[in-house]
């Protein structure tokens, strides 16, 4: 079999579209398609910050998990729940609770975030990493151009009506793509070394493995993955609602298809201005990401309402900059941590930042209703402020070298 002579990254990047199709509508309608079928702004908070202490809960036993069935099984089973079993409750239900139920399953799935990078890393050959996953992030918005397409649909019909059609149409192609890794995927030597020796690992080796996670450049690392990672995961759910809301951008929900194309047009401008710096490394392009997130919140808060045009572009530096950050930081990150501790720290780091999720949703979701550009702006401070913990990690790093 072919895929059988491919790498793990590689079959992850050549079966990722079905998913990076499926989360740019998430995205773009998913909280409008479970509020229009009853379920409250409040609750739609209160639901996923649930689903980030599910998924704490989770990341606290990932390292226990991957160590005694492995990375990939850990990887296939939690995307079965949280991606097969979640997309046939949301195309064949319309009740709001078990609608909320679905959410919960798909956000406490993230626990599989470690075991994901680490299997996409490992017996991989480390100058390809950079790329490979720039290249995951550009799959991921470039999906998303499947959504202009379908904006007259769900104008004619509505998000709620045109949802569930499409999400009849997600489900079968994630099924498969999902039964493709599953074929093709190989548990990584490091995975099985680790398998072998789960009867060793204490709680105190595994604290040990967070300590030197932690060192140096690990610090800065795990901190800005922290800071960046907690708005990034409540804005990915919550932003139509601030796009849609009369005070904020107040766009009609069909101009939200056209979000992907924004996406698109921020990744060139990513790419001409990576052009101009050849030589950069991914830690030094890890601070152009944030710079791009900063510009873009900063566009959002000032934006006039109901220019689709100005959030386009705003939108577009905001992704160009999650993609670019997320690149760079995974790569670095993944770089720095040895074998042995990889699962470990990012396990650890998962849980800090899953719990910054569950207590912070349930007070933000009804804020980016009522006070949009209030949030833009405080995320737009605080990227600014990352930039500072950014010079902080290539000193550390400078340092190390």
């Amino acid at each position: 079999m072919l895929l059988r002579t491919w790498s793990n990254a590689q079959v992850f990047l050549l079966t990722e579209f079905p998913w990076s199709v499926t989360a740019a509508w998430m995205g773009s309608y998913l909280s409008l398609f479970l509020l229009d079928q009853g379920l409250s702004a409040k609750n739609l908070g209160w639901t996923i910050g649930v689903g980030a202490l599910v998924q704490l809960l989770g990341l606290g036993l990932s390292g226990t998990l991957t160590r005694h069935v492995g990375r990939k099984m850990t990887i296939m089973s939690g995307d079965f729940a949280g991606w097969i079993v979640v997309l046939g409750i949301w195309t064949l239900s319309h009740s709001p609770w078990v609608l909320a139920l679905g959410l919960v399953l798909n956000q406490g799935s993230g626990y599989v975030g470690p075991a994901w990078n680490s299997l996409f890393s490992e017996d991989e050959q480390v100058h390809r990493l950079p790329r490979y996953f720039l290249l995951l992030q550009v799959l991921t918005i470039t999906g998303g151009l499947i959504l202009p397409l379908i904006r007259g649909f769900v104008m004619k019909e509505g998000v709620v009506a045109s949802g569930h059609t499409l999400l009849a149409i997600f489900w079968p192609s994630v099924a498969m793509a999902w039964t493709i890794r599953a074929l093709a995927l190989r548990e990584s030597t490091a995975g099985k070394v680790s398998m072998q020796q789960r009867q060793h690992v204490s709680w105190s080796v595994r604290l040990s493995h967070v300590r030197q996670g932690l060192q140096g450049p690990g610090f800065y690392l795990a901190v800005l993955r922290i800071l960046v990672m907690v708005p990034l995961l409540m804005v990915a759910a919550f932003v139509p609602l601030s796009f849609v809301s009369p005070k904020g951008l107040h766009l009609v929900a069909a101009d939200l298809s056209l979000l992907p194309i924004g996406a698109v047009g921020g990744v060139l401008i990513l790419a001409v201005v990576r052009r101009m710096m050849p030589t950069w490394t991914p830690t030094q392009l890890m601070g152009l990401g944030l710079v791009f997130l900063a510009l873009g919140y900063t566009g959002l808060t000032l934006g006039p309402q109901g220019q689709i045009s100005w959030v386009l572009l705003a939108w577009g530096l905001v992704m160009a900059g999650q993609s670019q950050f997320a690149s760079s930081h995974t790569s670095v990150w993944m770089t720095w941590l040895p074998d042995a501790v990889r699962v470990d720290v990012q396990g650890w780091i998962g849980m800090i930042t899953a719990g910054g999720v569950a207590v912070l949703s349930p007070f933000l979701a009804e804020a980016f209703i009522r006070q949009p550009r209030w949030v833009f702006a405080g995320l737009a401070f605080l990227f600014t402020v990352c930039m500072a913990l950014w010079g902080l990690l290539q000193k550390s790093m400078k340092t190390r070298g």
